[in-house]
């Protein structure tokens, strides 16, 4: 017979947030923009001042949004170079270049990147694909 582990117990934030918004898979593009809504509200709010419950709900949103999202997006991109892709979600993102090399680990390289003096390598490439959840060949073309 399975053990059921108890987890901890959520806080009523968690709750209220569920009320405002349910957790369930997005189907259509007026629950992503609701689901958007819910996002920036909690964006907002300076990552360490969020509460467990804010935040794994924030987490939660943002995969299902991103589940919803990452397929249309790949369609529409499929034909943009990876630079281009990486440039768009760095301003999309309020990024910059230094931003870029912190990501990346190398903080020279952003720059270089994004000026082309230096190619996308393939471990570039993932790291990215892991931060904005996109497939890592997405920044390869």
């Amino acid at each position: 017979m399975a053990t059921i582990m108890k987890s901890k117990p959520m806080q009523d934030d968690y709750f209220a947030l569920i009320q405002r918004f349910p957790l369930s898979p997005i189907r259509n593009q007026r629950q992503l923009a609701q689901a958007h809504a819910m996002i920036d509200e909690l964006t907002r709010i300076p990552e360490a001042k969020l509460t467990p419950g804010q935040a794994d709900y924030l987490e939660v949103l943002g995969d299902l949004a991103a589940k919803f999202e990452n397929p249309r997006m790949i369609d529409q991109v499929k034909n943009v170079s990876g630079l281009d892709v990486l440039k768009h979600l760095l301003e999309a993102n309020d990024l910059n270049a230094s931003d870029l090399g912190r990501i990346l680990g190398q903080r020279e390289v952003g720059s270089k990147l994004l000026r082309g003096e230096r190619r996308i390598s393939r471990s570039h490439a993932k790291t990215l694909g892991d931060r904005f959840g996109l497939p890592a060949e997405t920044f390869l073309r």
